[in-house]
């Protein structure tokens, strides 16, 4: 939604202030995402895990390091971003 509103004619800047609430038996907090993000880019074959730094911050997860290829980038944001519990991945 919101890089569909970016694309709208006039549109100067977004505000996303869009809040997910789980039920509660499917609530995840910062360390149990940060726990899954780095056990899912362990397991994750295209993706060199030892050069990506995982943060967690109320459900967004911040990906920082280098890697090689566009696609190793591409699939480490792919797998968090399928996480139970992450609202967002910032992949830098």
């Amino acid at each position: 939604a919101r890089e569909a509103t970016k694309r709208v004619k006039g549109v100067l800047a977004v505000v996303d202030d869009i809040t997910i609430k789980l039920p509660g038996d499917l609530f995840r907090d910062d360390q149990d995402i940060a726990k899954a993000a780095v056990t899912t880019l362990k397991w994750h074959s295209w993706v060199p895990s030892d050069k990506i730094k995982v943060v967690v911050d109320n459900g967004w997860v911040t990906l920082s390091g280098v890697v090689e290829w566009d696609y190793q980038r591409k699939s480490a944001e792919t797998a968090i971003g399928h996480l139970e519990g992450v609202s967002g991945v910032i992949n830098r």
